[in-house]
């Protein structure tokens, strides 16, 4: 049984779910317990399915600004550890414990090429969803588990193999068994939820009370203090909507009559003044400043914590023996002033690229609260986890890197229908009549015809230079011209020629690429002007005719999810890339890729297969017809294909 894309999103979401209540006893690595839990295990099933669709050529790598960062830090993580080996004499068993934990932060990273690369832009945001869902169960057991099983943490391992708990009485520790690590990962689902609302949205109130009633049972401050940043970067980024100040307000007023109790409640923690949990934070800060000072390019090792604290003979505070609370300061300790200059650089990418999908008015509200609640949520964690290492915690950082992928989904579209217009700036910044209304003199002269337009590679939408461009245009009266031009770096090209009146003509545009075979494009209709500047832009178009075929399966008028498919092409004559197998996603959608010399429909046989169907559907007579237009994949019609689907 072949397990899809999607499917592993969802089991990651269970996984994420389940938190250190998965633990599984692994022995130890460097004398330290190293148990693990489910969610690692999805990963290696993650990273598998990346291995797998890397080795079939069935998706499309690219390495995004974010990837690129992270790659970056990995490498000068790689550095500071190899140094850490020579610098406190590590052995084998005890080195082996410091990889351990670099190779789980690049394990964890696999989440984000996975749900760039593996998923569509559909199932990238079913995947967020599933996240969704699983910390708002995270919260509402969070509740149950305050209310009715206190000292949960110390019920579930009480055993000496697996690390000991701090004794948190009813403090709200859900499944991942610590109050402070709960608390983030809530603050993170409903400044998602509030997000929303300020987008105009409708939200569940009473999934946004199940939140917020559990990020006040952690009685946890830099859980509240990360909420607060969040809300401030919320309001910041898109105004005080009226619909977010209501809820804000709304929210307030419902707590009010509780605050004694919650006050209460959190006095008998000590949390209401400073005390020794506060008084401790400072301890790794100062011995963080001192290792950046001792080791300011690379840093002590990715994560040789452990073994600088002792070289200094520093006893280790609240149990952090191989970290350090401190967040960025932490990460600046390990890797040096290089691997957190690297690790910022990745975090101003995300937060960058949020900011130009919020601002971008075409982009659907539902991603605009998107990239909106990822660049509150990141400051948020960045922001908590001066207090508490969760910066670097497993699940945590899967919930980032999931976000961040779907972010980069939201970035792609934007891009893609961006460049739809790529050499349409410069017409208008030529054309100084109407449209310009004036701010450019007008000039005129003979009647001629201008086209102007976009060679892109097929995959990745980046311009393709060195391209030749051959027009051949006819009009009434027997009018025939031909002319040439090259691509710019940019992909960009233009051509003009001279024409006997203004009557519109034909333009037949013939592509030849670089180290490919020439395509001809349909005719297109071009307008001749007697004004300088004006031209009639054709768009972006592949270097080679390609297509993003997508299609959507319904059985019984009811999209058929999870359904295997493989395309049989029986005539592949110029054919020089074609995916043949795809899975449909939560929407019943599936998408077929092709690619050859010239434009052409690609005949065959569609199988389909699901547990719903008696027996596999052959669709007999299945087409793709390879385009010459780059844009954004949409819906152009519908084919009946018989009783069944």
């Amino acid at each position: 049984m072949r397990v899809s894309a999607r499917t592993v999103a969802t089991i990651g979401a269970i996984g994420l779910g389940l938190s250190n209540l998965g633990r599984i006893p692994s022995g130890a690595l460097g004398g330290r317990s190293a148990p693990l839990v489910v969610a690692d295990v999805v990963v290696v099933l993650v990273w598998l399915v990346l291995a797998m669709a890397m080795a079939s050529r069935r998706m499309r790598i690219v390495v995004d600004d974010v990837m690129a960062a992270a790659g970056a830090f990995v490498a000068a993580a790689a550095v500071s550890t190899a140094l850490a080996f020579f610098r406190y004499s590590v052995g084998v068993p005890e080195g082996a414990g410091i990889v351990a934990f670099l190779i789980r932060w690049v394990a964890y990273f696999g989440w984000y090429p996975f749900v760039v690369w593996c998923l569509t832009d559909d199932e990238s945001r079913a995947a967020w969803r599933d996240i969704e869902i699983a910390l708002l169960v995270f919260a509402a057991f969070g509740l149950i588990q305050s209310a009715f099983l206190p000292g949960f943490a110390q019920i579930i391992h009480d055993s000496g193999d697996l690390p000991t708990w701090d004794i948190q009485g009813r403090r709200l520790v859900s499944t991942v068994l610590d109050p402070n690590f709960a608390g983030i990962l809530i603050v993170i689902a409903l400044l998602f939820r509030l997000s929303r609302v300020a987008e105009g949205l409708h939200e569940n109130i009473a999934a946004m009370v199940i939140l917020t009633a559990g990020i006040l049972l952690t009685v946890s401050r830099s859980a509240l203090l990360a909420l607060v940043v969040g809300v401030l970067v919320l309001v910041i980024a898109r105004g005080i909507r009226q619909r977010l100040f209501r809820v804000l307000v709304g929210g307030a007023v419902l707590v009010l009559p509780f605050l004694s109790l919650l006050t209460s409640f959190a006095s008998g923690f000590n949390k209401l003044r400073y005390d020794n949990s506060a008084a401790q934070r400072l301890v790794p800060w100062t011995r963080a400043v001192r290792l950046i000072a001792e080791y300011p390019g690379f840093g002590v090792g990715f994560n040789a914590i452990k073994q600088a604290q002792e070289s200094h003979g520093w006893r280790s505070v609240g149990g952090a023996d191989v970290s350090l609370d401190g967040g960025l300061l932490f990460v600046a300790a390990m890797t040096g002033l290089v691997g957190v200059s690297l690790y910022v650089l990745m975090l101003t990418r995300v937060v960058l690229g949020a900011r130009r999908a919020w601002r971008d008015s075409d982009v659907p509200a539902e991603d605009r609260a998107h990239a909106t609640a990822t660049a509150a949520a990141t400051i948020a964690v960045v922001v908590h986890s001066l207090f508490v290492n969760s910066l670097l915690l497993p699940f945590v950082m899967q919930v980032l890197w999931v976000m961040w992928g779907r972010l980069a989904h939201i970035r792609a579209s934007r891009r893609a229908r961006l460049g739809l217009a790529v050499a349409v700036p410069l017409a208008l910044a030529l054309a100084g009549c109407d449209p310009c209304a004036g701010t450019v003199s007008c000039s005129t002269s003979s009647p001629h015809a201008t086209v102007t337009g976009a060679i892109v590679d097929h995959i990745t939408g980046k311009g393709v230079a060195g391209a030749r461009i051959d027009a051949h245009l006819t009009g009434s009266g027997g009018f025939s011209a031909t002319a040439s031009a090259g691509t710019g770096s940019d992909g960009g090209w233009e051509i003009t020629v001279n024409t006997l009146n203004l009557n519109p003509v034909q333009a037949t545009i013939t592509v030849t690429s670089p180290g490919a075979q020439s395509y001809t494009a349909d005719a297109a209709s071009v307008t001749p002007t007697s004004r300088t500047g004006e031209a009639t832009a054709l768009g972006m178009w592949n270097d080679v005719p390609a297509i993003r075929y997508l299609v959507t399966l319904l059985h019984n008028g009811v999209p058929l999810v999870g359904a295997d498919v493989h395309f049989t092409g029986t005539n592949l004559a110029g054919i020089t890339a074609l995916q043949t197998d795809a899975s449909t996603n939560g929407a019943g959608i599936f998408e077929l890729d092709a690619a050859g010399q010239t434009l052409s429909q690609i005949s065959g046989v569609l199988t389909v297969t699901h547990p719903s169907l008696t027996h596999p559907s052959v669709l007999q007579g299945f087409t793709i017809p390879l385009d010459y237009h780059f844009g954004i994949p949409a819906p152009r019609a519908t084919f009946p294909v018989g009783p069944r689907l």
